[in-house]
């Protein structure tokens, strides 16, 4: 509905958008924007009526704004940069603050095309009621770039249909939420993606189907992933595949079966002051060991599954 091209000094202030056949707000290619108080609604079926789309800009808040969306409520896409732009992340310097996104694919999402790369995002003090996702990161093998540097803190949820918090790396853009396998077309070795240091904390979600969902690639795991001071209630617990220096600190899943919290092909994984909730087993499932082991400190993690040819020594308890 309103797209703005290789811009300077944008300021979007006030303002009702309602029911675009495609993403409401997208900013391309520009520097320097501010989008406050804006409201945005669509019907939940609309599909690719995105909220607010911010592609390959740099240097831009967003604030105040309320999202009911067809597909991703305020997404992250970096793409190709303007002739106009240095080179370097296409999207950097960005702060989302008190916003809240009703319905939609996901609250606050990065991807799927991320090969432009991301650096230096702060997501604060924000809501999510009823989307398919809370925290959304897709990416997939040639649509990817490097993330870095993600700040979160200061989320509340409710209703969440799928994961309240998803690193989907072998996503498809047939597939609903969370992928079982490459997307189609996207098998060559370029352009793979890459997630380092993204920090998740003070994070509240009542009602989710999956607490947590981690889908890396073997060949570029996600990588030194912190969540602090997190806590979920949700049918199934959290569920990790090829990750690389996981920190949970202050964890409290609360899924209604178990496990609470499973890895495969995961390393240097540390669990600290989890919190265990009584009448779920196990607490732990490891199916397939990685070369470093997972580390359970100030925490008594009752039940521990390992599975077939996964060493004793996979899970250390401190």
């Amino acid at each position: 509905m309103v797209q703005l091209v290789d811009c300077r000094n944008v300021l979007i202030d006030g303002g009702t958008f309602t029911n675009s056949p495609s993403f409401h707000i997208q900013p391309v290619e520009c520097e320097d924007v501010v989008i406050r108080d804006v409201s945005i609604t669509a019907e939940w079926y609309a599909q690719n009526a995105d909220g607010i789309d911010i592609s390959s800009c740099r240097r831009v808040v967003i604030y105040d704004c309320s999202v009911n969306a067809g597909d991703d409520g305020i997404c992250l896409k970096p793409g190709k940069l303007s002739p106009r732009q240095a080179a370097g992340p296409a999207c950097e310097n960005i702060v989302i603050a008190d916003c809240v996104v009703f319905h939609g694919h996901g609250g606050f999402v990065i991807g799927s095309q991320t090969y432009g790369g991301v650096r230096n995002i702060a997501v604060r003090h924000c809501s999510f009621h009823g989307t398919d996702v809370g925290l959304r990161f897709k990416s997939a093998k040639g649509k990817g770039g490097r993330i870095e540097n993600v700040y979160i803190d200061g989320i509340t949820m409710t209703s969440i249909g799928a994961e309240a918090i998803l690193f989907d790396l072998l996503y498809s853009s047939t597939s609903g939420t969370a992928s079982t396998g490459d997307a189609p077309g996207s098998s060559g070795g370029e352009h793979l993606p890459e997630f380092r240091n993204v920090q998740i904390k003070n994070v509240v979600c009542a009602g989710a189907e999956t607490a947590v969902r981690i889908l890396g690639l073997e060949s570029t795991p996600v990588c030194g992933i912190t969540m602090d001071s997190i806590g979920v209630s949700s049918a199934t617990g959290l569920f990790c595949t090829d990750a690389d220096g996981l920190t949970l600190r202050n964890v409290s899943i609360r899924p209604a079966r178990g496990p609470v919290m499973s890895f495969t092909r995961s390393r240097d994984v540390r669990i600290s002051a989890a919190s265990v909730p009584g009448g779920v087993q196990p607490f732990l499932r490891v199916e397939e060991s990685g070369p470093g082991a997972i580390s359970v400190e100030g925490t008594e993690p009752g039940s521990i599954e390992l599975g077939a040819g996964v060493p004793p020594g996979a899970v250390v308890r401190r």
